[in-house]
């Protein structure tokens, strides 16, 4: 072997190695590239969705309200989970409902019976309860799609803690 053939074969040989190292990393970023391009597409149709959950004669509503001038949801679920701990009592009830489509600058009421239902009807002893010893938290989870075809679901969270006055329930300042 020679030394004028072993250095110019081994620049050869290093200068494949660097030209198929980069084009794997070319490939590789074209592919990611194209994978937030498709991702930025999708997320282009999701709406902006709010929730809100004011209380209504001792019985709470779920306001979903959707502030996107153009984009809407599809379908959408609300899990509903009351909790209420008190010393001589308590109530731990989870509900599940189904909605159709959040239309674009709308806002929608959700009446939770079942939820309503274990509430209201628990106001009696909640009334008798002290108010340091008195527990109630209602938590709302909205998971929703966007209208193309391969978005995927989104979620929402509103929890809602509630306290007792004299004239019934009200909501706790945070």
């Amino acid at each position: 072997m020679n030394w004028e053939f072993i250095i110019p074969a081994t620049i050869s040989l290093v200068a494949v190695w660097v030209a198929i190292s980069s084009r794997n990393q070319a490939k590789a970023a074209s592919e990611e590239n194209l994978k937030i391009q498709k991702r930025m597409e999708v997320n282009q149709f999701y709406p902006i969705i709010e929730l809100d959950a004011p209380l209504k004669n001792n019985a709470i509503q779920l306001l979903i309200k959707n502030r996107s001038d153009t984009n809407s949801a599809s379908s959408y679920t609300v899990k509903c989970v009351l909790r209420v701990f008190a010393k001589k009592f308590s109530i731990n009830y989870e509900a599940e409902l189904k909605g159709g489509e959040i239309t674009n600058n709308s806002t929608g009421t959700i009446d939770p019976e079942s939820v309503n239902f274990y509430l209201v009807n628990s106001l009696p002893l909640i009334m008798r309860e002290s108010i340091d010893e008195l527990h109630i938290v209602v938590r709302f989870w909205v998971q929703y799609k966007a209208t193309h075809p391969d978005s995927m679901p989104m979620s929402e969270e509103k929890i809602v803690y509630l306290t007792r006055n004299d004239d019934g329930l009200v909501v706790k300042k945070a």
